[in-house]
């Protein structure tokens, strides 16, 4: 069988040794076996006519896994990116990228030797494994779904295995999970960013979401055949860390003058009132008080002459217009 993770070359030794590892586990051939079982007892099948995956027989309040995900693992670093894929914010940025419309990749984890995350991408192209074992092939569903997903397996490369819910589907339905927040789009937003793609030269359309018979009113992205993002026609490479910025050629008269950190900012007196500015040109009318002004003058200590009868030792000093005790 073939392996359940393949990667491109430009990946480091030690995340090539872990995927090695994750395929060769013994974990991932117990879990291929029992997804083969599940699907023989519950006569799962890959529809061609709704491309996803129907059940024959009633499944009725049975957690059981069906499928797993498989694909090419890639490596994302782009911050904004990876702020994006994690779902921590939502960014609109004015260049798009091809591989963002592509509805075969996921997120599979953080990346254990770097400040990033791996990413799996499936091959639709790909004939080699059959479609009913490859859980990229389920469809999505705007209203949770009757399946789920659950990261298992090793704990640097893990494993995304499809599950069904503790719910009862009938026979004849189609399983189905829900994808995330960010695929599909509202109708309105595909058409918007189909219509940026066809002015950059990448051909694309929307294809309305059938999870509801278009009462979702969502959709997905589908670029063209010669755009479309796989394995086979276009190879994989390693996200570089974002470029630095372009440097800016500026005359030396418009450089501004270095300012020493030593430097202190000049004193400004506490006394001093800012000018009144006025509206208007007159100047503002005077105002009169009854009371006057009057300038207090600081307190100050004087000495006192004592009576010849004291001693120099017995000596007070006090304020000007107080008693001495």
């Amino acid at each position: 069988m073939p392996d359940l993770y393949r990667f491109p070359s430009t990946l480091n030794e030690d995340l090539k040794d872990e995927i090695r590892a994750t395929n060769d586990s013994q974990w991932l051939k117990d879990m291929q076996q029992q997804c083969a079982e599940n699907r023989e007892l519950y006569q799962i099948t890959y529809d061609q006519s709704k491309e996803g995956f129907v059940c024959g027989k009633d499944i009725i309040h049975a957690i059981v896994p069906i499928a797993i995900y498989s694909g090419t693992i890639t490596v994302c670093r782009n911050k904004a990116r990876v702020a994006e894929l994690r779902g921590e914010k939502y960014l609109h940025r004015d260049e798009l990228n091809l591989d963002d419309f592509n509805r075969y990749r996921i997120m599979l984890t953080d990346d254990p030797f770097g400040k990033g995350v791996l990413l799996v991408t499936g091959d639709p192209d790909d004939d080699s494994v059959p479609r009913v074992m490859r859980a990229e092939f389920a469809n999505h569903s705007c209203y949770g779904g009757n399946c789920t997903t659950k990261l298992q397996g090793p704990r640097n490369v893990p494993v995304i295995v499809l599950y069904t819910k503790n719910v009862h589907i009938p026979s004849g339905s189609e399983l189905t999970f829900w994808y995330g927040r960010h695929t599909p789009k509202r109708l309105d937003v595909c058409e918007a960013l189909v219509e940026r793609l066809q002015q950059e030269g990448h051909p694309a359309h929307v294809v309305p979401c059938k999870c509801s018979g278009g009462r979702c009113e969502m959709g997905f992205i589908h670029l063209d055949q010669d755009d479309a993002p796989s394995s086979n026609k276009r190879p994989f490479v390693e996200e570089p860390y974002p470029p630095p910025r372009a440097r800016i050629e500026q005359p030396l008269s418009e450089i501004p003058k270095a300012v020493h950190m030593s430097a202190k900012p000049k004193a400004v007196h506490m006394s001093a009132k800012p000018k009144a500015v006025h509206m208007s040109e007159q100047p503002p009318p005077k105002v009169t008080s009854r009371v006057r002004s009057e300038q207090v003058q600081p307190q100050t200590l004087e000495r006192v002459q004592p009576p010849p009868n004291i001693e120099p030792s017995q000596r007070i000093t006090r304020r000007s217009g107080n008693r001495p005790w």
